[in-house]
């Protein structure tokens, strides 16, 4: 997790009396048992929610936009489906623009008497989810997709004849072999991911 944060550059060290204009918040480790037995590690802001907000929440496809998807890759020429995990995908969505976060470090994550001005958004933190959601669209708009109106989660490439939708951190695509190959390599090129699998027709 340390090589991760590093690479993401998830903070910047400011000193305590750096830290005004925001909030500060404690972090803390949160572990849990992977399907495979092992023990899964994530480093977590604590802010805590003393109100009501409407501009924290990222919606989720509801299970009509799944089910769309994979009636579309069985329906007329067949298609595939791409599954692709983003590890790490709240790390991936900027914090500028948004009011300074600064979080208590414990010791073995910096510089004694020092705390970090969150430069991305750490998991733990309210908008984290909001600001990923609008960083993957955002991006697939960058590449030619365009959002549907209806739900927020859902992407179609006119060009590419890709559908997709954004679930968390796993993204559901529909395309044939050539799109999702083109989609493959831009999703690996901006964001890192973890796994990708692909269903459909074929030996494979």
């Amino acid at each position: 997790i340390r090589d991760r944060i590093k690479r993401f550059r998830v903070w910047d060290y400011v000193r305590p009396d750096q830290c005004v204009g925001g909030k500060t918040v404690r972090t803390k480790w949160v572990d849990h048992l992977n399907r495979k037995g092992g023990v899964k590690s994530r480093f977590c802001a604590t802010e805590i929610a003393w109100d009501a907000r409407g501009d924290t929440h990222a919606g989720t496809p509801p299970l009509s936009a799944i089910r769309f998807l994979l009636s579309s890759a069985a329906t007329g020429r067949p298609r595939h489906v791409a599954i692709h995990d983003v590890t790490c995908a709240f790390l991936h969505a900027s914090m500028e623009g948004e009011p300074p976060i600064f979080v208590v470090l414990p010791p073995e994550m910096g510089p004694p008497g020092l705390r970090g001005r969150l430069r991305v958004a750490l998991y733990g933190t309210r908008r984290a989810s909001f600001l990923w959601g609008e960083k993957a669209a955002s991006t697939f708009a960058s590449e030619g997709f365009r959002r549907s109106k209806g739900c927020g989660q859902v992407f179609w490439h006119p060009q590419q004849g890709l559908e997709s939708t954004i679930h968390g951190d796993d993204l559901l695509t529909v395309g044939d072999e050539e799109a999702l190959a083109w989609f493959d390599k831009m999703v690996n090129r901006h964001f890192l991911v973890k796994e990708a699998t692909v269903l459909g027709t074929g030996p494979k």
